[in-house]
């Protein structure tokens, strides 16, 4: 949007914007599943009721206003061009065949999905990380040695092998989303897993039933075990990843992969090199966590201190 939203400025939620993002996501995950429900959700979308469900598209048409205004009066400069400049020139563009209403709702997708993939990876990779002491310190140790001044870029932090298994085992015991992410049965049918299912009929899997069955991954396939991917087995490796789908597959893969995938190796090395984290949830093997499409962290004391910046220090 050219500017930011401001959080880490001020250190507060900013209009609300967290709480009202979950009020939505509540109502919009129900009404997702439960389509019966659609017809009374339009109706009340015109009350103010309605509002925290509605906030998501009210918010991604003040920033496009924000922005028109705000660019009418300022000459264009050599800063980066915002997505949402993007996405107001395919909406002039007619051979683009934009509408207003496809603007709203890709520029809804950033403020809604943007952030949500990178905190809840992040909160997950801590959480399990955390409170591994052996694999902390192995992770600090690597760390501290490819990257001991600590601005290594994205394709060197890419090839530091516990790095990438401890961000890959995050994702597999604690998948962003949980919902089944559905596809619709092409004309003639469709035979799955032995059974057949006719045209038209909504099939999907959840991501954590995927990533929690033992026939994939083993008798501790509920343990978080970053070693996992250290294998040197390259067909039980191409199996794992196969079956590694946080972000789904195919043609509905998630659009922010790549820029979560981003966030989490930039950020997490920093964490690890300056934080210590006392995870206070010690009774709990797993995170706590909220289901409302996104599966985010619920209640997640942590105590944070900075701690030394190498190992060896």
């Amino acid at each position: 949007y050219g500017e930011r939203f401001g959080f880490l400025d001020r250190g507060h939620d900013i209009s609300n914007l967290m709480a009202n993002l979950q009020s939505s996501f509540a109502i919009s995950s129900l009404t997702g599943m439960l389509l019966w429900l659609r017809p009374l959700v339009i109706f009340i979308s015109t009350l103010q009721a309605a509002s925290d469900w509605m906030f998501i598209p009210q918010c991604a048409d003040r920033k496009i206003s924000e922005y028109s205004q705000k660019t009418e009066k300022e000459p264009s400069g050599e800063r980066p061009t915002p997505m949402i400049k993007r996405f107001l020139d395919a909406l002039e563009d007619k051979s683009k065949g934009m509408t207003e209403h496809d603007i709203t709702a890709n520029a809804a997708a950033n403020i809604g999905a943007g952030g949500d993939t990178a905190a809840i990876g992040l909160s997950a990779v801590v959480f399990y990380l955390y409170r591994s002491p052996e694999k902390l310190q192995r992770l600090r140790e690597e760390i501290d040695t490819h990257n001991s001044e600590g601005n290594a870029s994205f394709q060197e932090l890419q090839k530091l092998p516990y790095l990438q298994a401890v961000i890959r085992e995050s994702m597999r015991v604690h998948p962003g989303v949980g919902f089944p992410l559905f596809r619709v049965v092409p004309k003639g049918g469709a035979l799955i897993c032995g059974r057949f299912f006719p045209e038209g009929t909504n099939v999907g899997v959840n991501s954590w039933v995927i990533h929690r069955d033992q026939s994939i991954w083993g008798p501790d396939a509920d343990e978080f075990i970053p070693e996992r991917w250290m294998t040197t087995d390259a067909a039980r490796l191409k199996v794992m990843e196969q079956y590694l789908v946080p972000f789904s597959v195919g043609s509905r893969t998630c659009i922010g992969k790549n820029i979560s995938l981003f966030e989490i190796n930039k950020l997490l090395p920093q964490l690890v090199r300056n934080y210590d984290i006392e995870i206070e949830q010690e009774n709990d093997k797993d995170l706590r966590a909220k289901n409302m499409w996104f599966v985010r962290a619920y209640r997640f004391k942590a105590k944070i201190n900075r701690g030394e910046l190498t190992v060896g220090q």
